[in-house]
């Protein structure tokens, strides 16, 4: 059995007609089961943008393998000119 599924929320605020400020924060969300073993994948995704800059944006991926392993990248940006950038990995939960 796969699902894959998108959900988040997005906020929107107006003073007047036009692009306002937004946030938004979304995760595309993968399931893969299997008799063996599981895989869970999230892409997470939030930013904030005003009507003339992007703010923030954060994004990663993480796998899940049940009882194997756990992958994280990450990257935020928009604060520094260079990104800051994480990574980790657990092996044999």
């Amino acid at each position: 059995m796969n699902a894959d599924k998108q959900k988040g929320v997005k906020l929107t605020l107006n003073a007047d007609k036009g692009i306002g400020y937004q946030f938004e924060a979304m995760t595309n969300l993968d399931i893969e089961v299997k008799k063996i073993r599981s895989r869970h994948a999230f892409k997470p995704r939030v930013y904030v943008r005003t009507p003339t800059d992007e703010l923030v944006e954060f994004n990663a991926d993480i796998e899940y393998i049940l009882d194997k392993s756990l992958k994280i990248q990450s990257r935020l940006e928009k604060i520094t000119k260079i990104p800051f950038i994480f990574s980790s990995k657990i092996l044999q939960l």
